[in-house]
């Protein structure tokens, strides 16, 4: 496992120079891997969220939360460690990712799928949500990868969504934009 991962970095290295390369123009020196991962992920996420719509939205950020809650409290790291072995980082967000696809999916079967309101398929009502989720999900995520000591989180990413009062404030935001979109 470790040697499909070292060959991932090293072709996100490759692709990092690349971009060195063509961003040298307009000084940007501290474009790495670690960028391009953050922003492969937030857009794949923004797009992600445009294609759910408002009321699949608030199901994602509550699938968030329980997700959060769940994967903090797991008790069979132990156990999964000794069938799978990966890292500690990739444990972590594996189980998260699992539990939230799992619950999005419970709950996207209930009642609470009904459309919130008909600003359903409006793209600026669903715009505050997209960013609040993605940026909950990033503080979740980045503080998972923040346990391998193999990556290096770039200082912007890691003061906006690792840090304790940056966790604080991206996990109380999405409670209260859903609050307050209506």
């Amino acid at each position: 496992m470790s040697a499909l991962r070292d060959t991932f970095l090293k072709y996100l290295h490759s692709l990092a120079s690349f971009g060195q390369s063509q961003t040298a123009s307009i000084n940007a020196p501290d474009l790495g891997y670690q960028w391009l991962i953050v922003a492969f992920v937030f857009v794949a996420l923004v797009l992600g969220m445009f294609t759910l719509g408002r009321s699949r939205g608030v199901l994602m950020i509550v699938a968030l939360y329980c997700a959060a809650l769940i994967e903090s409290r797991f008790v069979f790291y132990a156990y999964v460690r000794g069938v799978i072995h990966v890292s500690d980082a990739f444990l972590h967000a594996g189980v998260f990712i699992i539990l939230v696809i799992a619950i999005f999916l419970l709950l996207n079967g209930t009642h609470l799928k009904k459309r919130v309101s008909t600003a359903d398929s409006s793209s600026w009502s669903v715009f505050p949500l997209i960013i609040l989720a993605v940026g909950f999900l990033a503080s979740i995520l980045l503080s998972f990868i923040e346990l391998d000591p193999a990556f290096h989180l770039p200082s912007l990413a890691h003061i906006i969504f690792t840090t304790t009062p940056a966790q604080l404030t991206w996990t109380i935001l999405p409670l209260i934009g859903i609050f307050f979109l209506d």
